[in-house]
């Protein structure tokens, strides 16, 4: 008897085992506060990073992630990248049902498709990708992704996010990297709060970052990007072997050695193109206008075409290579210009930038490959000129907001050496509005308007490619841009001065249709037409996140406006003038004549990161500012 007992004993813990393991999924083991603000929660992350130092490795790859409803679907859709470099050793996906019971294991054959990874605009890369759709009819389910890497030459070592994104919360997260003892390598840690482990097992060191229960939480307006205050680890090695390249990189100096002997090319130019050049710059009468020349020429001669092969992606073609293709990716063209103008005996920097956002930089106390893009440095006497050598249209000299204000790494002849590029301050960044506005007693009005776009507010119109745009798409913008119920262009013109800090003026003509709105006795209007504050933040006591503004940025207007005959004016709101640590706003009316007023309004808003507790100081400013703009003129029918 008592053998049967123990029997049952034993099947009846096996069994409650089984069924454990089987419903480690299940969606009612997620605690409740992981729920909150969550369109899907990370069970189990995991990463291992092995190598054994002979600069290969090992990357292992497993996670488990709950979709809880449609907006968390983009995690179904996977994709597992590879190339000749990152060998794709075994790839399994499974799907567990809300009770964690195993529903599906992806087949190999029906389920995965392999393709070529061909990003847009890219003539060759030998990459490619498996994918997989991992959908479920009913929510919430589980998907389970495991796969293993073999890379062949390290000079990546991982960065890892702890959590993906501020809509998704995370149960556990691993990050591992395994070394020989008496190897190195460098990390750098960002928001960790969790808990890193050292082990010495034998003859290898195990480092293990551990985070677990990580929140998911709102995305608040003007906060700084979700992405930079989130929990992650950058790692980089010591000493590289990429491709047969040997190096050290645990400093900039030495990185930038490393990269010199990578773009080690053929740079002989052909005869007929450097007659050409000189030929070219043969009237210029000072090195600027020879720099000036020689970027124009490049503009007018090459294109870009990413370009993904050659030592990794990371060795430019030859510039004779350029110059009979006419076309280049970022790197072969930066070197492309800086051969041009070493023809004419200037000379320049081929630069690594993280290009991006106006919020993007590399980590200038971790020296590692933190980049993806290349534009030249030409340093000159007073100042320093930047070339972003990939576009057909940027003005000369100026960056936008893809690769200005950020640390860069100048590829000198003594090695690597940390500079950064150009600020575009407040003086720099306006758009300014003057107006000429006839209002007619039927409530139409004649206007003629100019607008003048400075710095980034030029960049974030992309000025460059509207002027190339023709008259037809101008207008079609127009029309889409003004905030006016209904008008008609009657007169247009587009000119850009094409400076280091590039402008653009729109001057037009247009018939405005029922810009007064009319009572018995009065007519009325706004006089602010155009600049309007778009998003109207709520006062917010418990703001979690800095408020932050990217850029500097001013925007000025100033119209004149005549009243019509029959009508006089009967009230100008008062002047406004309010001030705070984000900004400043003014807004004045002049009285220039009987029947003739000018309104001008400002509004200048400070780069900066301000605590949270600021937010709603931030609300006070903003409502003050809106209830400004929306005052209405009054006029008196006579």
């Amino acid at each position: 008897m008592k053998y049967v007992k123990l029997f049952l004993f034993l099947s009846t813990f096996l069994l409650s085992m089984q069924l454990l393991a089987d419903n480690k999924y299940a969606v009612s083991e997620i605690p409740s506060q992981l729920l909150e603000n969550a369109h899907a929660v990370v069970r189990y992350d995991y990463l291992k990073f092995e190598t054994k130092g002979d600069h290969k490795g090992t990357k292992t790859f497993k996670y488990a992630i709950t979709i809880l409803n449609e907006n968390g679907l983009y995690y179904t859709h996977v994709t597992v990248p590879y190339d000749k470099d990152h060998k794709l050793v075994s790839f399994v996906g499974k799907i567990y049902d809300a009770n964690g019971t195993l529903i599906k294991v992806l087949d190999a054959a029906e389920d995965i498709i392999d393709m070529s990874n061909i990003p847009f605009g890219t003539l060759f890369t030998d990459s490619r990708v498996k994918i997989a759709d991992m959908l479920v009819a009913k929510f919430p389910f589980t998907i389970e992704v495991e796969y293993i890497q073999k890379v062949k030459d390290l000079l990546f070592f991982p960065t890892f996010l702890f959590q993906p994104n501020n809509e998704t919360s995370v149960e556990q997260s691993i990050f591992e990297i395994v070394i020989p003892e008496g190897s190195s390598f460098r990390f750098k840690e960002f928001n960790f709060e969790g808990k890193l482990d050292s082990i010495k097992e034998g003859k290898v060191l195990r480092y293990i970052w551990t985070e677990t229960n990580l929140n998911a939480f709102e995305d608040e307006v003007y906060s700084f990007p979700f992405d930079k205050s989130l929990s992650r680890i950058i790692t980089t090695a010591n000493t590289v072997n990429f491709y047969n390249y040997i190096g050290k990189i645990s400093t900039w100096e030495e990185f930038g050695k490393w990269v010199s002997r990578i773009n080690d090319v053929d740079r002989e130019l052909p005869l007929e193109l450097k007659t050409e050049i000189n030929e070219l710059v043969k009237n210029a009468s000072t090195e600027l206008e020879k720099i000036q020349l020689i970027y124009k020429y490049v503009q007018s001669n090459t294109r870009y075409v990413n370009i993904s092969y050659n030592i990794g992606g990371l060795r430019p073609q030859p510039p004779s290579t350029v110059y009979h293709l006419g076309y280049g990716d970022c790197k072969a063209l930066t070197m492309y210009t800086m051969e041009l103008l070493k023809i004419t005996g200037i000379k320049s920097h081929y630069t690594l930038v993280k290009s991006g956002n106006s919020n993007t930089d590399i980590h200038i106390s971790l020296p590692s490959f933190q980049f993806n893009h290349a534009i030249l440095c030409v340093p000159q006497a007073e100042d320093t000129i930047w070339l972003e050598c990939t576009s057909q249209t940027l003005p000369f000299g100026f960056l936008g907001s893809f690769t200005d204000d950020r640390h860069v790494l100048l590829i000198t002849e003594k090695g690597g050496k940390i500079a950064k590029t150009s600020f575009y301050g407040v003086n720099d960044n306006k758009r300014f509005m003057t107006a000429e506005i006839d209002l007619q007693k039927s409530g139409d009005a004649d206007a003629k308007l100019s607008f003048h776009y400075k710095g980034l507010e030029y960049d974030k119109v992309d000025f460059d490619q509207l002027i190339e745009a023709g008259n037809s798409y101008q207008k079609d913008w127009l029309y889409e841009s003004l905030e006016l119920s209904s008008f008609t262009i009657t007169e247009l013109e587009f000119k850009e001065d094409r400076k280091t800090v590039p402008e653009a003026n729109i001057t037009m003509n247009l018939d405005i249709k029922s810009f007064l709105s009319s009572g018995s006795h009065t007519m009325y209007f706004r006089p602010n037409m155009s600049l309007k504050w778009l998003n109207i933040p709520a006062i917010d006591s418990n703001r979690k996140t800095n408020l932050y503004f990217e850029d500097d940025y001013q925007d000025s207007i100033s119209i004149v406006y005549t009243v019509p005959y029959g009508a006089e004016i009967d009230y100008l709101p008062s002047d406004k003038n309010e001030t705070s640590d984000f900004g400043e706003y003014h807004c004045y009316f002049e009285r220039l004549e009987k029947k003739v007023f000018r309104y001008t309004r400002s509004l200048k808003i400070h780069k900066g990161n301000y605590p949270p507790e600021k937010f709603n100081e931030y609300v006070a400013f903003v409502r003050k500012v809106v209830k400004a703009d929306k005052e209405l003129v009054i006029l008196k029918k006579t």
